[in-house]
């Protein structure tokens, strides 16, 4: 009689006794870890990053741009936009709204502002029903020419009711600022998570930078994905050593388990990339489908651009000539240059800066494009700037802020 149970092999016991003897059961482990990585990784940023209470009773209060007055400089309203296209005499701008927001329920200001200059500065201010004249403020971060929101809880000014808020912008504006509203947020857990959720899932449009990558979602992030997704692995790895250690398992599989945390992730962030590109490619096809050569260019972020050097290309000469080119932001410089080919253009890449004067000869031409302190008599045929002499010039083309001279 042969005794089944003393014949089985030591490897047999380890099998059963081991509890990742399964595939099946190691896959869904693996499955269960590094979901839970990704869970404690966003509930310990959440946690970390909530000011406030977790449960907020207050809902988020949105100020439209119709809602916003322009105090100092010039301004209009276009659609659900505010168009800043002008400082005032002092060189700053200012939009202020009237508000009734209790400081303690909204904790968190978010002013939606795009295309700030670079060197460009701005500030939140406000006033409060405790200290209704005076008027407090604080810095605001900028990136990409975008207004950062700001979290306002244990500042000692925010207190009681706030009566009136404004955005204060200073420096360079070469280019219109568009403020798209402002918004008050009470800061709680499911507005950070929802904030975070709208970043990750933005739309990202080509820049031109790179045809093959984004860098996922919104221009400005407070958690990038790619940031979640390594700090999930990471977390998931700790808590795989932990359950084999309380398991007393063994630690073979951990690199196969790092490798499907890893593949996971990269999957997530391909997910994303491929939905992006879907849309890029529906806003391309719509945006371009059916135009011609000449429609594309003006169709595209040059368009304005592009329109004006239309109306200066028709009064150039055939021939190649020599070309200024002035603009007060180096893309456009670098742009209307491209667009002047073959002609022999001048112009400095990397700062703003007229011809010396000396450089100035008959026949040649100087355009002037969205740049400040160039000054032309018309009636004398006298062009000027700070620093230089007059020279003797006709204007050939005028756009908006922009003109083209041919030098005598």
């Amino acid at each position: 009689m042969i005794d089944l149970e003393a014949s089985a092999s030591p490897g047999a016991a380890q099998l059963t006794n081991d509890p990742y003897g399964s595939s099946r059961r190691t896959i869904a482990l693996i499955g269960v870890i590094g979901l839970a990585g990704a869970v404690v990784v966003i509930a310990a940023y959440v946690a970390l990053e909530t000011p406030g209470r977790w449960l907020a009773s207050a809902a988020a209060r949105t100020f439209a741009a119709d809602q916003l007055t322009v105090a100092r400089g010039t301004g209009m309203i276009e659609g659900d936009h505010l168009i800043l296209s002008k400082p005032g005499s002092d060189g700053t701008a200012l939009v202020s709204l009237t508000a009734d927001l209790r400081s303690d329920e909204y904790l968190g200001v978010e002013w939606k502002v795009t295309g700030l200059a670079e060197g460009a500065r701005a500030s939140l201010l406000w006033r409060t029903d405790v200290a209704p004249r005076k008027v407090s403020s604080i810095p605001l971060g900028i990136e990409s020419g975008r207004v950062l929101p700001i979290v306002m809880a244990n500042r000692t000014e925010w207190i009681g009711r706030v009566v009136g808020l404004a955005l204060l912008i200073q420096g360079p504006m070469p280019k219109p600022v568009d403020i798209h509203g402002v918004v008050a947020k009470p800061m709680s857990a499911a507005d950070i998570m929802r904030e975070r959720w709208r970043e990750w899932l933005a739309f990202e449009p080509w820049t031109g930078t790179s045809i093959r990558s984004v860098t996922g979602g919104a221009d400005v992030q407070s958690f990038p994905l790619p940031v979640v997704g390594a700090a999930s692995i990471a977390a998931a790895a700790a808590l795989w050593l932990i359950v084999t250690s309380i398991a007393r398992a063994p630690r073979t599989r951990l690199p196969v388990a790092l490798a499907v945390f890893f593949i996971g992730w990269w999957g997530v962030l391909d997910v994303r990339w491929a939905w992006n590109l879907t849309r890029q490619v529906s806003e391309t096809a719509h945006r371009y489908g059916g135009l011609d050569a000449r429609e594309k260019l003006l169709a595209s972020e040059d368009g304005e651009l592009y329109a004006w050097l239309d109306q200066a290309r028709s009064v150039l000469p055939k021939t190649p000539a020599r070309i200024f080119v002035v603009a007060a932001a180096p893309y456009f410089r670098g742009r209307l240059a491209y667009h002047l080919y073959p002609h022999n253009v001048f112009y400095y890449p990397l700062y703003d800066a007229m011809p010396p004067r000396d450089w100035l000869r008959h026949g040649d031409w100087l355009l002037v494009y969205h740049h400040h302190g160039v000054e032309y008599d018309a009636t004398r045929r006298s062009l000027r700037w700070a620093g230089a002499t007059p020279v003797t010039a006709d204007v050939k083309a005028v756009g908006s802020d922009s003109a083209l001279f041919e030098i005598e």
